[in-house]
């Protein structure tokens, strides 16, 4: 309209003469990685088939299997951080936990053999020392040892001990993760909670294991400790 900021449409063709395109440049990866972030935190594991149709669904265009699939890695890059860096803090990680609880007992093992610039990640233990004074004031010797499997790019496995309070709540006392689970790694395990928990070999210490026959065939002969 003449004089003014307004438009006046007259004429309208309801005939539209433009073809509909299911192409958009917009969504690609790095879009759908931000966009689907808290939908892939809450679900890590969603089959990608599954993310790919959801896509499709609730945008209408034309995205590819590969493009979604770079967008879940991205999502899940950021969501869980890289693995790589994160082993490559371990130290500063350690050395965070000792300036915080200096009487803690936290160590780092590297593979034999390695030039000093290019360490790599074997085994990580770690106490607490206030775990320590408490366990040591207000709990029964009883200990309880397990092992579950780590999932990641790298494997390895979780060994950990937990004791019980006097309300038979469970106690966690000390962890580790270590490449395997076998007679080495927890032979090195278990001494270092010995260690660090102030075991003796009197006889009234109990360990409590699930079918953890390493356990019970190295550690139970060298320390004569009663095992369930």
């Amino acid at each position: 309209m003449q004089n003014s900021d307004t438009y006046q449409i007259k004429v309208y063709h309801a005939n539209h003469t433009c073809t509909q395109t299911f192409q958009q440049k917009q969504i690609n990866s790095r879009w759908i990685a931000n966009y689907y972030e808290n939908e892939i935190r809450m679900n890590p594991t969603w089959p990608l088939s599954a993310f790919h149709k959801k896509v499709v669904n609730d945008w209408n265009c034309h995205v590819s299997i590969h493009a979604v699939g770079r967008a879940k890695k991205k999502a899940l890059q950021k969501i869980n951080g890289k693995h790589v860096e994160q082993y490559s803090r371990v130290w500063d990680y350690a050395s965070e936990l000792l300036k915080a609880m200096p009487d803690s007992t936290v160590l780092v093992m590297t593979e034999d053999g390695e030039a000093e610039e290019r360490k790599r990640f074997k085994r990580f233990y770690t106490c607490f020392g206030p775990i320590k004074k408490g366990f040591r004031n207000g709990c029964r010797p009883l200990v309880g040892l397990d092992g579950c499997h780590l999932k990641g790019p790298f494997g390895g496995q979780l060994l950990t001990a937990v004791g019980s309070d006097a309300n038979d709540g469970m106690y966690p006392l000390a962890w580790a993760v270590v490449e395997a689970e076998n007679s080495e790694s927890w032979n090195w395990f278990l001494k270092q909670v010995v260690e660090d928990l102030g075991i003796d070999n009197d006889g009234s210490w109990t360990f409590i294991s699930d079918r953890q026959k390493v356990i019970t065939s190295n550690f139970t002969l060298n320390l004569h400790l009663n095992n369930l």
